[in-house]
């Protein structure tokens, strides 16, 4: 007996599986490259709720947020567990950067996070609208992107609801 399936002749590491009804994703307790695996496989522009879980809070999920920048514009709920972020230029740069795409979160709840990671709400959004930007700006570029943009910008500028729970120190 033969089966043929038209996806067969495709190239499977590009396929994605469309779920355009979708509105809450939750994703965790696997490792980054199987989780960016899933992420990409699943098109879901229309998520309004995610969910990040980890059971790990030294391992640094910038990959994930890399990968996910730009294609939550809907997001309104946004839920880390066990997230952790790397506090030096780069990494606060794409976690900033993924910030800026959601700017419709209405509630973040961040739990077991390490107390750094609250800095990363802090950044000044204006800096990384542009992708283009280099994570690692000199004065002259700061200066040029604050004459063009002379307020400093919220990178979640609709969040109305802010839970905290378990933040240990460091």
């Amino acid at each position: 007996m033969y089966f043929h399936l038209p996806f067969w002749k495709k190239d499977l590491s590009i396929l994605r599986l469309p779920i355009p009804s979708l509105r809450s994703l939750n994703l965790g307790g696997m490792s980054i490259p199987f989780l960016l695996r899933v992420a990409y496989l699943l098109e879901t522009p229309n998520i309004i709720e995610l969910v990040l879980r980890s059971y790990d809070v030294n391992l640094d999920r910038t990959p994930i947020f890399r990968m996910m920048t730009d294609n939550y514009r809907d997001l309104r709920i946004l839920q880390l567990n066990a997230t952790h972020v790397a506090s030096n230029p780069q990494t606060t740069a794409v976690f900033t950067r993924f910030l800026v795409s959601v700017r419709q979160i209405e509630l973040l709840r961040l739990i077991d996070v390490k107390e750094s990671f609250l800095n990363h709400l802090l950044e000044d959004g204006r800096y990384y609208e542009d992708p283009a930007t280099p994570t690692i700006m000199t004065d002259d570029m700061r200066k040029s992107i604050e004459a063009q943009l002379p307020d400093p910008r919220w990178v979640l500028p609709a969040l109305k609801t802010l839970i905290v729970e378990n933040i240990p120190p460091g």
